[in-house]
């Protein structure tokens, strides 16, 4: 039994095939049905685009733990898809088959419109996490307009509009909380753990000859220390969506920083009150005598590279192994004023204290700070000392001043 195939250069070549070979291939293309097939898949896609059109999925201000399962039936379809039918286990949880079910969702729409594709509507009633998380995602990191509509163009991501409308949405909600509560703490703080805030200059002075302008202000950090045994409790944060476009305001105690004056001649340091600590201190003189005995055995042997020699190694070598939640961190919006003024710092010891109250109440507030700050704000407590003093207020100075000023103290000793 012979076949001709037509090859590319035009010529025919002629096929062999074994005896009976034509006869299977006319009957195999007989008895398939393919209209029988196209109405197999109109009712597997009808089928789906009742459960896509099931349900309205919006984006309210946050991402849930469980808001990627949203569609089960759609996801296992995508499933058998990929990897096949399979009865012995369930791969439609997989991110694949849950990013393809969420990016169908987002491009599916009820009718067919005759408009080119670069002019296609998305539906806010149909936006999944997966495309709401990549635009809000690039738009951080890069800033790039043209980035986030190509990824739109492809249907994969919210268009660049609808990223900068769903930015202003939450600060207006945000906002719209701090004047409600009168404070502003950010929702991603916890409430009942340990509160340190960090004050401190921020410069950006940029070098291109197209800036504009630059910036020497102050910002304010507030860092949170849960544990294993108590990590925190969430705040309550209400996202509305349909709230109106206004103005994005803070409230008037944030954002006016009242005047201050101090005359550090006219300022009565008080006495203090110098407790023994001789005893609280023996611990810690134990460790330090531990690491130079450490230390000195090693210097006698050969050192080899995995030995804690320096004193930063050692200690982080004795840390207990339970391992803590990681640290909750916020930035308060920035100051246009400059971090070094009594004014500014005495503001921000201000909003701390209201913050640690707010968040904490049984707690001291705690602010860390650098060399000068430090110094001002020690005048400062002793300015004020009824709601400021240093029985209701810690300032403390910065880990790397203080071991830079211990490092001064040994170079003086040492050159003497």
């Amino acid at each position: 039994m012979y076949g001709v195939q037509e090859q590319s250069d035009g010529k025919s070549k002629i096929l062999v095939f074994p005896q009976g070979m034509k006869e299977l291939f006319a009957e195999s293309l007989n008895k398939r049905d393919f209209h029988e097939d196209a109405i197999l898949f109109a009712k597997v896609a009808k089928l789906c685009r009742r459960e896509l059109f099931e349900n309205d999925i919006t984006f309210c201000g946050s991402f849930s733990e469980n808001c990627q399962d949203i569609l089960p039936s759609i996801q296992q379809l995508i499933s058998m898809i990929l990897y096949g039918p399979n009865i012995q286990g369930d791969l439609s949880a997989s991110q694949h088959c849950k990013t393809i079910s969420q990016l169908i969702l987002h491009n599916c729409r009820k009718r067919q419109l005759q408009i080119p594709d670069t002019l296609q509507r998305h539906s806010h009633q149909r936006e999944p996490s997966v495309p709401v998380y990549v635009g809000l995602n690039i738009h951080t990191a890069t800033r790039s307009k043209n980035t986030i509509d190509t990824l739109y163009t492809l249907g994969k991501s919210i268009s660049y509009k609808r990223v900068i409308e769903i930015e202003n949405l939450l600060a207006q909600n945000v906002c719209e909380q701090f004047n409600q509560n009168n404070i502003v703490c950010p929702a991603t703080l916890r409430k009942g753990i340990i509160t340190v805030g960090a004050l401190d200059n921020i410069d950006h002075n940029p070098s291109s000859t197209t800036s504009s302008g630059s910036l020497h202000g102050t910002a304010i950090s507030i860092i949170q220390h849960p544990s294993i045994n108590n990590e925190g409790v969430k705040q309550h944060f209400e996202f509305n969506a349909t709230l109106a476009s206004k103005d994005i305001e803070l409230p008037d105690s944030y954002t006016i920083v009242p005047a201050t004056s101090i005359s550090p001649h006219s300022i009565l340091v008080p006495s203090a009150n110098i407790k023994n600590i001789a005893e609280t201190l023996s611990k810690a003189f134990d460790e330090e005598y531990q690491w130079l005995s450490t230390a000195n055995q090693l210097i006698v042997r050969n050192i080899k590279t995995d030995n804690n020699i320096s004193w930063a190694a050692y200690h982080a070598s004795q840390v207990s192994t339970i391992i803590n939640p990681p640290a909750v961190i916020a930035l308060l919006p920035l100051f246009l004023e400059k971090a070094d003024s009594p004014a500014m710092i005495k503001h921000g010891m201000m909003l701390l204290k209201n913050i640690t109250e707010f968040l904490n109440p049984n707690q001291i507030p705690i602010l860390a700070c650098d060399c000068p700050v430090f110094a001002q704000a020690k005048y400062i407590q002793w300015r004020w000392p009824e709601i400021l003093g240093e029985d209701k207020f810690f300032v403390m100075l910065g880990g790397l001043h203080t071991e830079k000023a211990l490092w001064n103290c040994m170079g003086n000793l040492l050159s003497e």
